[in-house]
């Protein structure tokens, strides 16, 4: 067991200061430092330094490391083409090598901007391994937690991207990785693949939906239903998912998303950044819908995801 003395403690509600912490692999007991009980400790002297709890970033892409200071030809007139003319092009370029360096760059600046957890949505040229190659640099090389799955998408080779999701899944261990199973959005997957998807695991599930207008009103066109009301036909909701974004929910389908207990995660700068609009928050926590805050691989300091969401 360890035990930090003499630190102020500060949890965003209280502030203690001169204080311990006993811990091992979780926080046991904290307190002032008249109060330490005897023991056979490991201490580590802070001398006065702040410890706080570690932040979490809901959803993430880490293949974004290497947009930064890109210049590729760029003219959107839609989010389709933002996806088209720069994010697909970057992680379609990316080789497993390519993979574990964004995983090591991009954990290494949020490990220094006190986030400890990350759950992570990627995508590459490099399918088989990926996950892998992330596990090891921000698991192994960094030393954070994460949380890991490949987005599927009818633009891969999606019996690929299954197995990938599942064959991660079974081996990953628990404690300081986790698996979801990935999905892009229902826009980038035909109904075909969909019940491949629902046929393949029961994970729960990591995905994007009513990012942009255009994601809804794709699925209201071609299949006359609304994206949350599509998968829950194809039994995609599963408790314990991340739903990322939810800009264009309907009300109806927030319901839904609350009813089978369903986490949204939303990432209010990149909504911004893409100019698809605001998800409705409150109308969210007013369902009693569980909201994370990510970032999209935008930033790697969420105090900012934070703000902009206040």
């Amino acid at each position: 067991m360890k035990c930090f003395i003499h630190a102020n403690l500060f949890d965003f509600q209280h502030y203690l200061e001169d204080a311990y912490v006993l811990f091992n692999e979780t926080i046991l007991e904290v307190g002032k430092m008249s109060a330490l009980p005897k023991g056979d400790y490991e201490l580590i002297d802070l001398k006065g330094k702040t410890v706080m709890p570690g932040l979490v970033c809901g959803h993430t892409h880490l293949y974004s490391y290497f947009a930064r200071g890109l210049s590729l030809p760029f003219s959107p007139k839609n989010f389709q083409e933002i996806l088209d003319q720069l994010w697909w092009k970057i992680d379609g370029a990316l080789d497993l090598e390519n993979v574990y360096s964004s995983g090591v760059g991009f954990a290494s600046e949020f490990a220094q901007n006190g986030v400890t957890t990350i759950i992570d949505h990627h995508a590459s040229g490099a399918i088989s391994g990926s996950l892998e190659e992330l596990r090891k640099a921000v698991v192994d090389q960094v030393g954070l937690r994460g949380v890991f799955c490949f987005e599927s998408s009818d633009r891969f080779d999606l019996q690929e991207c299954i197995e990938e999701n599942n064959q991660f899944a079974n081996k990953t261990q628990k404690g300081t990785s986790a698996a979801l199973f990935g999905m892009h959005a229902s826009m980038s997957l035909r109904e075909q693949s969909l019940k491949q998807i629902a046929a393949s695991s029961t994970m729960p599930l990591h995905l994007h939906v009513a990012e942009s207008l255009m994601d809804e009103s794709l699925s209201l066109k071609k299949y006359g239903k609304p994206i949350i009301h599509r998968l829950q036909d194809l039994g995609l909701l599963r408790k314990g998912s991340l739903f990322v974004h939810g800009v264009h929910l309907l009300d109806e389908e927030m319901d839904l998303i609350q009813q089978h207990h369903i986490n949204m995660v939303v990432c209010v700068t990149s909504n911004m950044n893409n100019g698809v609009g605001l998800p409705d928050i409150a109308r969210m926590q007013e369902k009693g819908i569980r909201v994370l805050i990510g970032n999209d691989g935008l930033s790697s300091a969420m105090a900012g995801e934070y703000l902009n969401v206040v």
